[in-house]
């Protein structure tokens, strides 16, 4: 593929996404094109499972440090090319693509309710995150957080200085019951979104990591 091959290449692009997906339980929930740059990115959701996908013309560096599946379109020669290696990644996913928790959306919906009038925007500091002047250093919070800011879920905003939810993180939150409807846990029965922050506070405070089986 070329850029001369196309005189509209997000609507190529956007066409290949939908062609690809597997059946009709992968949906696209986001598509955009990034105001800095040449990339478009597009989110793909399948169960708990979320796509982070980046299409352009070139190589970007920077791209690296985020957690998307990069598609240079140079390397693709023809429409069908892109679209067969969009589904393989769909079906096997490796890169791109991360499996969403009920704690990714009591982040989600924190800073939802931080960027609201009023409400005192979640803060970078030492060891952890300020929220209301309360440091929060639980690492199996963080950890999640850190997902979120390397899907593009949640931005960095004037140079660091605090955290905000991003449009896509938004969209994802307003399907949080298509994919509470994959899992069997009780847990997702609360929808964090109708929680106060004191709440969700509470909720991130307390998540507990992983318990380790022993092999006897």
């Amino acid at each position: 593929m070329t850029a001369q091959a196309t005189l509209d290449w997000h609507h190529e692009i956007h066409h290949a996404i939908i062609a690809a997906l597997p059946n009709h339980d992968y949906e696209l929930i986001a598509f955009n094109q990034a105001k800095s740059t040449e990339s478009i990115y597009a989110n793909v959701l399948h169960g708990q499972r979320l796509f982070y996908l980046r299409f352009s013309w070139h190589e970007n560096e920077l791209s690296r440090r985020f957690a998307d599946a990069s598609y240079d379109l140079r390397r693709f020669g023809s429409h069908r090319e892109l679209i067969a290696s969009l589904r393989k990644n769909f079906l096997q996913p490796q890169l791109g693509s991360i499996k969403l928790g009920y704690w990714h959306f009591v982040w989600l919906a924190l800073l939802e309710k931080l960027g609201q009038t009023g409400n005192e925007p979640l803060r970078f500091a030492k060891g952890g995150v300020l929220i209301n002047q309360q440091l929060l250093d639980n690492p199996a919070a963080l950890h999640r957080l850190s997902a979120l800011i390397n899907f593009g879920l949640a931005i960095a905003v004037h140079e660091d200085s605090y955290l905000a939810i991003s449009k896509d993180g938004l969209n994802l939150l307003n399907h949080y019951w298509d994919v509470a409807d994959f899992t069997d846990s009780r847990q997702w029965d609360d929808n964090p979104r109708i929680m106060t922050i004191d709440e969700l506070i509470w909720q991130l405070n307390n998540i507990k990591p992983p318990t380790r089986r022993t092999k006897h």
